[in-house]
């Protein structure tokens, strides 16, 4: 490997090991502001959070009808 490659790598490492710290870093003080909003302590502080939320339950919509209209007319309240 020629040496201006080899430095160009050397550097691209160095970089990325200072965004790693930088991203532990601010996930370390993002848990310690989160444990001080919900007030824990003592053994408490031994709590896991998640990289990400579950997928959100599948929710069916349902359609209100007026008596008197089919099923396929949407609801539209009365005129007042």
């Amino acid at each position: 490997m020629a040496k201006g490659a080899q430095a160009r790598e050397h550097v691209f490492v160095a970089e990325l090991a200072g965004e790693t710290a930088k991203a532990r870093l601010a996930a370390r003080l993002a848990k310690e502001d989160l444990t001080r909003l919900m007030g824990l302590w003592g053994s408490d502080l031994d709590y896991q959070v998640p990289n990400s939320l579950p997928p959100a339950p599948q929710i069916r919509r349902q359609t209100r009808y007026h008596r008197g209209r089919s099923p396929q007319e949407p609801y539209r309240p009365a005129d007042r």
